[in-house]
């Protein structure tokens, strides 16, 4: 084994992280196991993770791995609290986290620094890196094993689909040259003169309104619509 540490910093540099890539997967191959921890000694709270399970999702997306596994002391993503609720169902697949943030509180577990809203946010990093996140119960003997083998029960969250990402970006940059369109309209109509058809103009607004509209509403995903704004500042 060989410990790796790392700090949210290291994220954020090109050459950091293709540091960290080439020497994890060196490692890899001669046969050492990475153990990958926050360097506590360097990092400051403002530049800090502030979980394991952020760190990892992180790692994932930079290495390219095909599942980052989560392990809180639960068996997954629940319909209902099961602590509160024995009957509560287990949410099995997730294809967009938006439709199951309603089911999710704050709680934190006992075995870590984040709740299962923390997991999921961990796993939106994963998914929309093209990872899978399988959310495991760590406190049951060959948790692992089990879901490799498929003999246990669990929540999987899908990863993100890249041209779909990248149709939805291109319908966010056209949506905004839209808005600019509008905007020339709107003003060509308030600036306008007697010699001005504003009745033609108020039609030209009202198809570029429409079109935005519809534009806005082909994005399938509005989880991935926000993570995408977010991206592109």
């Amino acid at each position: 084994m060989a410990q790796c540490l790392l700090t949210y910093y290291d994220f954020n540099n090109e050459e950091s992280r293709q540091n960290i890539k080439g020497a994890i997967e060196t490692l890899l191959r001669n046969g050492y196991i990475p153990i990958i921890n926050e360097n506590d000694t360097v990092a400051v709270d403002e530049i800090k993770f502030g979980d394991n399970d952020k760190l990892a999702a992180h790692t994932a997306s930079l290495l390219d791995v095909d599942v980052l596994i989560l392990a809180p002391n639960t068996d997954g993503v629940f319909i209902a609290d099961p602590k509160n609720n024995p009957d509560a169902e287990i949410i099995t697949s997730i294809h967009e986290l938006s439709e199951v943030h309603q089911f999710i509180t704050d709680g934190k577990s006992a075995q870590g620094s984040g709740g299962m809203k923390s997991k999921l946010q961990d796993a939106a990093i994963a998914q929309y890196n093209e990872v899978d996140t399988w959310i495991l119960n760590g406190g049951r003997k060959n948790f692992l094993t089990e879901a490799l083998k498929n003999e246990s029960t669990f929540t999987k969250v899908v990863k993100g689909d890249y041209m779909k990402r990248v149709v939805h970006v291109l319908i966010i940059i056209f949506c905004g040259l839209i808005s600019s369109i509008s905007q020339h309209l709107i003003e060509r109509y308030q600036k306008g003169g007697a010699n001005t058809n504003k009745s033609g103009v108020e039609n030209e607004i009202s198809k570029v309104i429409n079109l935005k509209s519809s534009l806005k509403e082909s994005i399938l995903s509005p989880f991935l619509r926000q993570k995408l704004k977010i991206r592109l500042g």
